[in-house]
């Protein structure tokens, strides 16, 4: 606990950091790029199996991969716990390509 300010000081930012978010962004362009989807199932990574690029290459893994280390951020940073949400979590990559 920081002792001018009394906030606890949790030893990183809570935000995912700049370089993670351009990674992100550019997986989730390059799947759009190969996008056949409706424009409803354009943010569904699971209808991009069907409808979009598929996962015929490392173009929507990676995508899946990225948008759960976004959207988890402050939970992936420990190993122990990404682990565990990574097996139990369906929007993990390894849960959307059973």
């Amino acid at each position: 606990m920081s002792k001018s300010s009394g906030a606890v000081d949790s030893g990183y930012c809570p935000l995912p950091d700049r370089k993670l978010m351009m990674r992100y962004i550019d997986a989730i362009k390059e799947v759009w790029y190969q996008d056949n989807c409706h424009t409803y199932d354009r943010e569904n990574l699971n209808a991009q199996i069907d409808c979009g690029c598929g996962d015929y290459d490392s173009t929507l893994p990676t995508a899946v991969d990225l948008r759960f280390q976004v959207k988890y951020y402050p939970w992936v940073q420990n190993e122990d716990v990404r682990t565990c949400i990574r097996r139990i979590l369906p929007d993990s990559a390894r849960n959307v390509f059973v």
